[in-house]
């Protein structure tokens, strides 16, 4: 059986880097939504792309949160 260590602290700061980006790409995404003007201007598909990168955003942040939580 392969047994492969890893450096819990530098693990613990590389997801942390990438929570803090998802972080300011989740607020990007929802004040774009939140502003009427690109809601009612924009393309029903852009606007639902949007949703969907929103959507993608926040899953991948909860599996992120979720292995810090399981690292300690």
């Amino acid at each position: 059986m392969l047994k492969i260590e890893i450096d819990a602290a530098a693990e613990r700061a590389r997801l942390a880097r990438n929570s803090k980006r998802l972080e300011g790409e989740i607020a990007k995404a929802q004040a774009k939504l939140a502003n009427a003007s690109f809601v009612e201007r924009a393309p029903a598909a852009v606007v639902e792309q949007e949703r969907e990168r929103l959507a993608r955003f926040q899953a991948t942040l909860d599996k992120l949160r979720a292995q810090l939580a399981q690292l300690g």
